[in-house]
């Protein structure tokens, strides 16, 4: 029985070249995440309604550690008390929920399981909304988040702020939809787009965090490419901002903490309108870096 195993070892050997055992695995890269934000009151606002959140943290992934973020936009509305309370309150209260469900995404091994980060984004924003209803009467605000973790990004969105992705080639990609009324006629084909920025109505919003029981909120998941960047900001910077100047600055050598300077600095020459927030994170994987 032993010469015969033996033959078998040798035969195997010889037509895998001498090379038996247990295939090596093949190493992970790492996955990280920088930030910067970037914040003004504008030129026509006395106090800033806005609230920016943004925070990493390492990720124990296989043999490797990785950068997992939360990054969050919101815009207040219903005046400035009640708008400044509405941001600030729908940001407490969803990264609160979403990252105390963190060690529920746990599958091991530094992953997690996807359809339950949606999930727990949902949970998040539904609490955000019921904290803003019972606690600013009157009051609402907007919401855009994302969480990326190893190359993927999930994000959950209401109301007009909005999140881009600048990939490191090829054209930016406006991830979210405005929920608003002029967005609704251009959709339905009842204006045209090059009129919606010009549009009074631009500003009314048909769906918005404390406005109404019923919150249908949008949301996705897309693995994101090595050195894009994503864009979370109010409609404060897209409003006054041509797409090509942001383009431009987001494709640039400069910093990024630089480059969130300039787009607020942009936003105030084009004359400062609204209060301005800008979240910009760059991702990339070990070894495959771009600007």
């Amino acid at each position: 029985m032993f010469n015969w195993l033996q033959k078998v070892i040798t035969f195997i050997k010889l037509i895998t070249g001498g090379k038996v055992g247990r295939r090596k695995a093949t190493r992970r890269s790492a996955w990280h995440a920088d930030y910067a934000l970037g914040q003004s009151c504008g030129k026509k606002r006395p106090r800033n309604e806005d609230s920016l959140y943004a925070d990493t943290w390492q990720v124990a992934w296989a043999d490797v550690n990785s950068t997992a973020g939360l990054f969050l936009v919101a815009d207040g509305m219903g005046g400035h008390a009640n708008g400044q309370l509405a941001s600030k309150t729908a940001t407490v209260v969803f990264t609160e929920v979403f990252k105390s469900n963190l060690p529920s995404l746990n599958q091991g091994d530094g992953m997690i399981d996807p359809a339950k980060v949606a999930v727990v984004m949902q949970q998040a924003l539904h609490s955000a909304h019921q904290a803003v209803i019972q606690r600013v009467p009157g009051g609402g605000t907007t919401l855009t988040a994302v969480y990326h973790q190893n190359g993927s990004a999930w994000f959950i969105h209401a109301g007009d702020t909005r999140c881009y992705l600048f990939p490191p080639e090829g054209a930016p990609q406006l991830l979210t939809t405005d929920h608003s009324l002029v967005q609704r006629l251009v959709d339905i084909g009842q204006i045209f787009p090059e009129k919606a920025a010009h549009d009074p109505r631009r500003n009314i919003l048909y769906m918005a965090l404390g406005q109404a029981e019923l919150l249908e909120p949008e949301s996705g998941t897309l693995a994101i490419p090595s050195g894009a960047t994503l864009l979370l900001c109010s409609d404060g910077l897209w409003g006054s901002v041509q797409s090509e100047e942001i383009t431009d600055v987001l494709m640039s050598d400069d910093p990024l903490q630089v480059k969130a300077n300039r787009l607020v600095d942009a936003a105030n020459a084009a004359g400062g309108p609204d209060n301005i927030s800008v979240c910009l994170v760059k991702c990339w994987q070990e070894g495959a870096r771009s600007k």
